[in-house]
């Protein structure tokens, strides 16, 4: 409580006192003394100052104080409309004081919010946390007020003095000030990109893993490209009861060749262009570095260059120091992905699997045997094996857009 509000409640007993007694009337009543005012009025002003002190605790309103105040007057002094009115005069001042003060304390908190992000806020050690609102029925007068420990960050600090760090790139200097930045109100940042009215068209959770920093999932992009259906996944509480509703991630389609993979990519990035519009050359030469292995790799081969992919952009969503052109960063994820020894190189999801759907995707892989005997009925696009030579040599297939007998020509051709 302020000084005025101080004021107001050591005044607020002579004040009343008068307005019991009125002018000319002062040591009518039986229970005057020339000591001030009795004991039934000390006991009035101490009940409306400890309404007044409930609505500074927050643990009522201010309607129901006022309600409260002239309640408590009427009933004591059953006194006219007028003479209530008097006396219950400093008390609602008292709460319009208060009343100032919570103001004030709002915006004061508010106004500490916009402290720049990049530097550690100050706190007040030997300052008490403002009370708890919500529990303040609990806190009883008296009691010490609890203090919060200033964070320490002295062991961080002397990790980075005992090691040689190379310095970050300006884009990448940019992208964690800004990553920083968002983290205070993601919802905020992620209304004002998911609504801006020169956004491109992305889905919801994919704004929200640009604004957490973290990789699209190129699958969901994928099946949105490919399905009329939302794979937006959407939660409810009805009742205490949590329903999630909407495309499950195990619903989204899996991108299998390199064209599924363009077409999300590009979609991706044009949504993080937006968001991060430094980062454009970064994006452009990572899509140059993927294609190149796209290309030069069989269309066999091509599962391998996408779990690559995944591989690479989970390394630099895991650091705030890599870029998606750090190549030399995946020199140990391009070994082990193309590499004949590399742990990567085959995928067990690339194999045949149980039944159903996902042992005829794993097919599709397969050269077609009919195919390559002449005896295929099926085009190319309908046939659930690939048209693709079946000719294998030392463990590799050779994949190529021939028939198999070309290796038999081609072998009688040398002999002759």
């Amino acid at each position: 409580m302020s000084a005025e509000a101080n004021n107001a409640a050591s005044s607020s007993q002579t004040q009343s006192s008068r307005a019991l007694t009125g002018p000319g009337q002062a040591g009518n009543t039986p229970q005057a003394n020339s000591n001030g005012p009795d004991l039934s009025q000390q006991n009035l002003a101490a009940a409306c100052i400890a309404i007044v002190d409930d609505y500074r605790r927050s643990r009522v309103t201010k309607l129901e104080a006022i309600v409260s105040v002239i309640g408590t007057i009427s009933e004591e002094l059953y006194a006219s409309p007028g003479q209530v009115s008097t006396v219950a005069g400093p008390y609602l001042a008292m709460l319009d004081e208060v009343e100032s003060e919570l103001a004030r304390a709002t915006n004061s908190s508010t106004r500490g919010r916009t402290t720049r992000s990049d530097e550690p806020a100050h706190v007040d050690e030997e300052a008490p946390l403002p009370e708890d609102r919500s529990r303040a029925g609990s806190v009883e007068p008296g009691e010490p007020a609890r203090k919060r420990s200033k964070l320490d960050y002295s062991s961080i600090d002397a990790a980075v003095k005992c090691r040689k760090f190379q310095p970050l790139s300006p884009s990448l200097e940019r992208t964690n000030e800004i990553l920083k930045n968002w983290s205070q109100d993601p919802k905020e940042v992620w209304r004002y990109l998911m609504y801006h009215k020169y956004g491109p068209e992305f889905h919801k959770s994919g704004w929200t893993e640009i604004i957490a920093g973290e990789c699209i999932n190129l699958d969901v992009v994928h099946t949105i490209i490919t399905s009329s259906h939302t794979v937006d996944k959407q939660t409810e509480i009805l009742g205490g009861m949590e329903i999630k509703y909407g495309v499950s991630e195990a619903a989204s389609k899996k991108i299998a060749t390199d064209s599924d993979w363009y077409a999300a990519w590009n979609k991706s990035a044009d949504a993080v262009k937006f968001a991060f519009p430094h980062r454009e050359a970064e994006l452009n030469g990572y899509f140059a570095f993927i294609s190149k292995y796209f290309l030069q790799a069989n269309a066999s081969a091509h599962g391998r260059v996408i779990r690559f992919n995944k591989a690479v952009r989970n390394r630099v969503r895991s650091s705030r120091r890599l870029e998606l052109t750090d190549f030399h960063e995946f020199e140990d994820l391009i070994f082990s992905h193309f590499n004949a020894d590399g742990r990567q190189r085959n995928d067990p999801a690339d194999s045949k699997s149980g039944s159903g759907s996902s042992s005829n995707a794993s097919n599709k892989r397969d050269p077609c045997r009919k195919w390559n005997a002449g005896e295929c009925s099926r085009s190319a696009a309908s046939c659930r094996y690939a048209h693709v030579c079946s000719f294998e040599q030392d463990g590799h297939v050779c994949a190529q857009r021939h028939v198999k007998t070309k290796h038999l020509e081609d072998s009688k051709s040398k002999s002759t």
